[in-house]
């Protein structure tokens, strides 16, 4: 009879490895969404992740390096999230507005995830460079359907940027009224150069899967 073949003594490390760096960057969603980025500590995530301070120093060398981790959580859930909310819808404005409005609707219905994505979006360039590369190309498209009418690119994204985040503190803040998402949306269209009839035809727009919009980004 074969007997089984004892797996190599190695074999596992990777997986646990893994498993280890899913536990921290757990761990630090849960403290970034109690405070800002910029205060998180090895010694707090190791006290939170129930691990010792030399075992995060094995992952993460730097507070830098575990909110670029979280950050790059976050922009796997945003790119999988809007991958499926956007499929077969054409670009460019359309995009724009759902993704928009999808923000202002996801920070409304999980606080600790909104909380998360503003402390780090202003802490993590890896972060702002996802976001960036999808709102530069559909503010491109639009600007190419003549929907968009802006003179500078950088303007426009700081528009987008600027009053999207904004309506998200206000959220959180508990100071927006019903339909903030659609409202937050019209204010970007008509600064991008939208006519009034363009922009509230855009907002009007059933918004497709809602539940994937409002998804939890699980902080276990």
């Amino acid at each position: 009879m074969l007997k089984n073949k004892r797996p190599e003594p190695g074999a596992t490390r990777p997986r646990k490895r893994e498993r280890t760096r899913v536990q921290l960057v757990d761990a630090a969603l849960r403290v970034i969404a109690r405070k800002d980025a910029a205060a998180l500590s090895i010694l707090e995530l190791a006290h939170e992740a129930l691990v010792s301070h030399g075992t995060v120093y094995n992952y993460f060398r730097t507070r830098e390096e575990i909110v670029d981790a979280v950050a790059l959580r976050l922009a796997d859930d945003l790119a999988e999230k809007q991958s499926q909310m956007f499929a077969g819808l054409e670009g460019g404005a359309v995009h724009l507005t759902l993704a928009v409005r999808s923000f202002v609707l996801r920070a409304a219905e999980d606080r600790a995830w909104g909380l998360v994505f503003l402390r780090v979006s202003a802490a993590a360039a890896r972060l702002g460079h996802t976001v960036t590369r999808r709102t530069l190309g559909n503010l491109r498209l639009g600007l190419k359907a003549g929907t968009f009418r802006y003179q500078s690119e950088a303007a426009a994204l700081d528009l987008v940027f600027g009053t999207t985040l904004a309506g998200m503190r206000t959220v959180l803040d508990g100071r927006a009224g019903p339909g903030h998402d659609r409202a937050i949306a019209y204010t970007v269209l008509r600064g991008l150069g939208a006519t009034h009839s363009e922009a509230e035809r855009l907002v009007a727009r059933p918004f497709p899967g809602l539940e994937v919009a409002g998804a939890s980004l699980t902080v276990r």
